[in-house]
């Protein structure tokens, strides 16, 4: 379960990266503007509430959930990653499909994990998420923010999903077996 908690650190860490850079990115972009900024970012909400509903009408078989939640936190790194190099439009589907598949994903981890752990022990273990993912979040807005007075935000951006991806393979792809185990547990 550490290894769940310590990926979702560097889940956070990339997509707070992103976030404090996308802002300024349309703001300093020729072809972009904030209202643009602000459309986009509905786009993602809208993704998430159309893949929470998704999720409660879809059951997404037992054997499966944690094939389908590494398919999604591969996919969310490469979409992350390339994001700021497409037009506007392609930008809108992506974070449409952001939103969808991370909503999803968080649904998997929140109630495997949930199942997993004694109910007495609950409080302390999401408390210790809760730690674990905002140091993840505060670390990459600290470290994407200090990088973009230097480089460019989409190299910034897929830097940090490359990252995101190596701590993919390291963390959930090597543990797999042990992993497999809290996902794929009938909740």
């Amino acid at each position: 379960m550490i290894a769940i908690f310590i990926y979702f650190f560097f889940i956070f860490f990339t997509g707070e990266g992103l976030g404090v850079l996308l802002y300024p990115f349309f703001e300093n972009h020729p072809m972009l503007d904030v209202t643009m900024y602000a459309l986009l970012i509905s786009f993602a909400t809208a993704g998430r509430l159309s893949g929470g509903l998704m999720h409660y009408v879809v059951k997404i078989p037992t054997h499966l959930r944690f094939k389908v939640a590494a398919i999604v936190y591969f996919s969310l790194n490469i979409i992350s990653g390339i994001l700021l190099f497409t037009n506007y439009y392609f930008m809108i589907a992506l974070q449409f499909m952001m939103g969808l598949l991370s909503i999803n994903s968080f649904n998997i981890r929140m109630s495997s994990v949930q199942s997993y752990v004694p109910s007495e022990k609950r409080g302390r273990v999401n408390g210790v998420f809760q730690i674990i993912v905002s140091l993840g979040m505060l670390s990459g807005r600290l470290l994407a923010g200090s990088l973009g007075e230097f480089f460019k935000f989409e190299y910034i951006v897929l830097g940090l999903n490359i990252f995101g991806l190596l701590a993919f393979y390291m963390i959930i792809w090597r543990n797999r077996e042990s992993i497999a185990l809290i996902y794929n547990r009938k909740v």
